[in-house]
């Protein structure tokens, strides 16, 4: 019992303790400094990755309406223009599920067009 006493009682115990906690809040403080960092940064890389997928589809499109282009080759093209269509749609899905908000037009028409279950589940 005299231990605890004097530790909490005395000054050099007490400026130690008090030390160490804003030691532990300053790191605390610095970890969450660096969360906001990249959530700030989060809806710049998902506009990114929006404009970069409406010029692959947009190149996808030229390639596959290109005269010159192989009738096989078209083929493929529109597989992958399919796909990632397909992929587009999931990502304003899983936007809506989330968020429960439609970011454009296109999001109310692709979530429109969804089959009557997936709609159920968003």
């Amino acid at each position: 019992m005299a231990a605890i006493t004097c530790c909490v009682t005395d000054p050099s115990g007490t400026a130690s303790h008090f030390i160490t906690t804003m030691g532990d809040m300053k790191g605390c403080v610095e970890r969450l400094e660096r969360i906001k960092k990249v959530l700030d940064e989060f809806p710049d890389a998902i506009k990114y990755q929006k404009r970069s997928m409406d010029k692959t589809e947009v190149t996808l499109n030229e390639l596959c309406n290109a005269s010159d282009v192989d009738a096989t080759v078209k083929a493929r093209i529109f597989e992958y223009i399919q796909r990632h269509q397909a992929n587009r749609c999931e990502m304003e899905h899983q936007h809506v599920e989330s968020h429960r908000t439609y970011r454009s037009e296109s999001e109310k028409e692709c979530h429109g067009s969804c089959s009557e279950e997936e709609n159920e589940r968003l």
